[in-house]
């Protein structure tokens, strides 16, 4: 996943930011929240939204988005951040600094994806 963000980005002339482990590793918390809990939305029933959720786990950050996203493969998903612009206006944020991606598969082979973005 986070080599198609690079080459979306790099399209438009932008660099990737710095991939942050602990940003990583709560997007695949959040990921397998969902999976495991049975939701698809921004608003974690055990976390609350990105910003609840970076502030639990430590994080320091002046802002923050994110992207979720069920398909059946992690290049579905991207190729749905793109022609979605809410999603395409986060994924190519000029303002982003760290960013992290986790992925949950289900059983059935499906993936939650979440990218995290914080400057």
């Amino acid at each position: 996943m986070i080599n198609f963000v690079r080459e979306d980005r790099a399209k438009y002339g932008l660099s990737l930011p710095t991939i942050d482990a602990q940003l990583c590793e709560i997007a695949r918390i959040k990921a397998n929240d969902m999976l495991n809990s049975g939701y698809f939305s921004h608003n974690s029933p055990t976390y609350g939204d990105i910003r609840s959720m970076l502030t639990h786990f430590g994080v320091d950050f002046n802002g923050a988005s994110e992207n979720i996203a069920r398909s059946r493969t992690v290049e579905h998903a991207e190729a749905a951040f793109l022609s979605s612009s809410s999603h395409r206006i986060t994924l190519m944020g000029r303002q982003w600094t760290r960013m992290g991606v986790g992925v949950a598969t289900t059983p059935e082979g499906f993936v939650y994806v979440v990218q995290i973005f914080v400057r």
